[in-house]
Formats: structure tokens, sequence, C-alpha cells
């Protein structure tokens, strides 16, 4: 399906903030929120906590996705995998392990074009 995609990287996080911080960020315009396309996708850590918030937008909902309930460790390198079946099932994997799943709504947008780390 064209609307299907796997995505994977390494991540360390050193420090938690009191505020967003994206890991990557793919958008069509480079923004980061509030619109469709903004979020195709991104993963974000949570203000003040270690945990993630993974994302991809969709034709009815620019935030749809899930987040794993686990925290990452601080200071060591993570392991990230996030799939999108055919059938709109996004599925998140962090060091190996689901973290979480969800079926998106609408359709997967095309991919941002530009790229925020």
């Amino acid at each position: 399906s064209p609307g299907a995609f796997e995505f994977s990287m390494s991540f360390k996080v050193d420090r938690v903030v009191n505020h967003w911080q994206n890991l990557i960020h793919f958008s069509i315009d480079g923004h980061d929120s509030g619109a469709l396309g903004r979020r195709n996708p991104a993963i974000w850590i949570y203000p003040n906590l270690n945990r993630l918030h993974v994302r991809t937008g969709t034709s009815v909902d620019h935030n749809n996705g899930c987040d794993p309930a686990e925290r990452v460790a601080l200071g060591v390198w993570h392991t990230f995998k996030m799939t999108v079946s055919p059938n709109a099932v996004m599925e998140v994997y962090v060091d190996g392990k689901l973290g979480c799943r969800s079926t998106l709504g609408g359709t997967l947008l095309p991919a941002g074009k530009s790229l925020t780390v």
C-alpha cells in the first residue's frame, strides 16, 4: 500500500527538560503543530518526563499516534522502530519491545519535506 511505511533510528536522551522536545520531525512547511501535514511522522519527548510521544498525521487528525507507557532510560542509546501497516495500524517498538499500537483514522498524508532533528 502507498500509505504503509517503516521508520527506525537510534536515539539517546541525556536529560529531561520542562518543555516538549522533538527527536525527529518531518513537516510539509517547517512548522511543528496545528495543521495537517506538520507531523508526518514526529517523535517527541514529554515535558518533565523521559517518555515518548509518537505521531503521524492523517487526513482527519494532524496529531494521530500513540505513546509508549514505559519511560526511556536517560544517558543510554535506544533503538526505535515505527511501522504503519496497509490497514493503518501503527506500532511503536523501543529496544525491540512493542511500546504501543494504534489504529489510525483517515488516510496517511505524504511524508513531510522539511526535517528537524
